[in-house]
Order: structure tokens, then C-alpha cells, then sequence
């Protein structure tokens, strides 16, 4: 029999932007039955610094409202980075709740190390628990060099500075012919990893391959038309050839 849930209300999200002076604006509403929620936001630039506020109303952080309808503080995040000496990019974040100070870290990414062109550093030094807390952590990373159609991903083994190892977990190939690019994406190390909606490998996901079809040309008056089929495929599937599922994209203009 077919016995379908009756249909009801679960959630509705909405949001609007500005740009005045250089600043942007937003703000953002979510309405879920009993309770809702809003998310103001700020971003500019001062010199060469980017500066960035968010300011939640009842909302947690993952976007969803805590309690009834009212318009109480919930927390707010600052963000600002900026170039420092010869590193190209400090990001500092700063978090207040309504229970007071909730951390601060500063960030730096992509560190070269000298005479070691393929190795990088992620840097991250955190103060939290008021100000009692500090956790620092390092990430190092592979860098394989550019290649014409492929791209390799990988990553360090062990606990810095104890490096014991790398792993390349998965690999992309994608080439382009008289306007049609064939771009394949397969992960070896599944599932620590998968292949994303956007044909990139992460570790959050479903999926272990996919493979895409695109088609670019001009269309009649001057535009643009584009067609893709990207079909993505998954080990833990019963359909036939493991397929997962098919989105088919379609743009002119």
C-alpha cells in the first residue's frame, strides 16, 4: 500500500544582504514550529585587514533556534585577519556567549619550511575556558606540485613533529576537449574520505567516485550554454554499478 506521511510545516529560512560604503550587511531568519531565530552580520575591509562580525539571536551554533520566539543574545563572533611579516595571512577569531568570553584563537595556514618546498604547516593557537585554556596544534600538509589534468590528494601520517608517513587517499582527472571536460574523482581511502558534491575530496560525505560530463559553448545571441551530468557512485549501494545518484545542470544565458 502506499501510505504517505501527511505533509506539515518543519522549517523555513530566509535572508537578506546589503553592500553601503564598502560594508556588507546581512541578515538571516529561521522559523521552525514554536521557535525562531535571526543571524545579523557585518563584514568590511580597513587597509589590508578584513574584518567580520555575526551576532546570533536564539540561535545555536548550527543555525537552529533554542527556545520559543524571543530576540535574546546568544553569542557573537568576531573575525579579522591580515598579513604579518612574512607570513601572508593571520586569522584571529574572537567568541562571546551569553555566559561571557568564549575563546580566541589565532590561525595561520600554508607555512613554507625551508629546503622542504613540499611540506606545509597549519598553525592554530587557541585560548578558551575563559582564560585559563590554551591548545595549540600544528597540521602539516603535502603539497605534489602542479600537474596538467591531475590532481593528487594526500596527507601526512603521525603527530607533529613525529611524522611517520603520508597517504594519498585519492586522486582527480580532469581534461578538456573542443568544449566538453571529462572529470573523474575516485578516493582510495574510503571511508576516511569522500568525494563531494562539488567533485573535491573530503572527509565528510557518501561517496567514493564520480564522474562528470560538461559541455560548454556559445549559444545564440551572445550567451553562454552549459550541460553536465555528474553521476556519483557508492560502495555501501545495491543498485547496479554501485551508482549513487545522477544531477543533471543545465544554464544558458
Amino acid at each position: 500500500t502506499f501510505d504517505p506521511p501527511t505533509a506539515a510545516f518543519e522549517r523555513w529560512d530566509s535572508s537578506v544582504s546589503v553592500s553601503i560604503a564598502g560594508v556588507s550587511f546581512g541578515a538571516d531568519f529561521v522559523l521552525v514550529p514554536g521557535m525562531s531565530g535571526f543571524t545579523l552580520s557585518a563584514s568590511g575591509v580597513a587597509g589590508t585587514c578584513n574584518l567580520g562580525a555575526i551576532l546570533n539571536l536564539n540561535l545555536d551554533a548550527d543555525g537552529d533556534p533554542i527556545t520559543g520566539n524571543c530576540v535574546c543574545f546568544t553569542s557573537i563572533h568576531f573575525d579579522f585577519d591580515f598579513s604579518f611579516a612574512c607570513i601572508e595571512l593571520v586569522d584571529v577569531n574572537i567568541d562571546f556567549s551569553d555566559s561571557g568570553f568564549d575563546g580566541i584563537s589565532f590561525a595561520v595556514k600554508g607555512l613554507v619550511v625551508p629546503n622542504i618546498p613540499w611540506l606545509t604547516l597549519d598553525a592554530k593557537v587557541t585560548f578558551d575556558d575563559g582564560v585559563t585554556g590554551k591548545v595549540v596544534s600544528v597540521t602539516p600538509s603535502l603539497s605534489f606540485g602542479a600537474f596538467d589534468c591531475i590532481t593528487l590528494y594526500g596527507a601526512l601520517l603521525g603527530t607533529f613533529p613525529e611524522i611517520t608517513g603520508f597517504n594519498v587517499y585519492g586522486a582527480k582527472l580532469a581534461y578538456t576537449w573542443n568544449g566538453i571536460t571529462f572529470t573523474d574523482v575516485t578516493v582510495f581511502d574510503y571511508p576516511a574520505y569522500y568525494v563531494t558534491s562539488d567533485l573535491s575530496i573530503d572527509d565528510e560525505g557518501e561517496y567514493w567516485e564520480a564522474l562528470q560530463l560538461k559541455f560548454d559553448s556559445d549559444a545564440c545571441c551572445g550567451g553562454i550554454f552549459d550541460f553536465s551530468v555528474t553521476t556519483f557512485f557508492a560502495k555501501d549501494s545495491a543498485i547496479l554499478f554501485d551508482w549513487g545518484e545522477s544531477v543533471v545542470a543545465f544554464s544558458m544565458g
